[in-house]
């Protein structure tokens, strides 16, 4: 954990390769699930959307609910363009945790890119509705 905690801090001070380090060392460690899921993360955030997504399919093979990691992989296809899929992991996310509104957001911008603007415009007021719900 030691590991995992010191990359999400190297993340958020921006020292993206420090935090690549200690993600991929607590990866050999112990195979950790919660340096997978940052590591996907940090991978979207340095613009590797593909290393993105295989370390979310890789998570998803061992931790099939982990529905963050449907959000984060469906962010990096709907990044790269493929919609239809991200679509499809983003509907995995909310029928894991229906009360997520990222998810909910990201398949309402997909959903408009594919030219479904009204369903998507229901998706991303889903999401508005849900973020001042957790806010009250």
């Amino acid at each position: 954990m030691a590991f995992c905690d010191r990359a999400f801090i190297r993340r958020k001070l921006k020292d993206f390769e420090g935090s690549l380090k200690d993600y991929t060392s607590a990866i050999e460690l112990c195979n950790s699930t919660i340096a997978y899921s940052g590591r996907g993360t940090l991978k979207i955030e340095t613009g590797d959307y593909i290393g993105a997504i295989d370390d979310c399919t890789k998570l998803l093979h061992v931790h099939k609910d982990w529905y963050e990691a449907f959000k984060t992989r469906g962010t990096a296809k709907m990044i790269l363009q493929k919609y239809n899929e991200a679509i499809v992991d983003f509907n995995k996310a909310i029928k894991l945790n229906p009360e997520y509104p990222e998810a909910y957001n990201n398949r309402g911008l997909a959903k408009i890119q594919l030219g479904r603007k009204k369903s998507g415009v229901l998706d991303i007021k889903k999401a508005d509705e849900l973020k001042l719900k957790v806010s009250h």
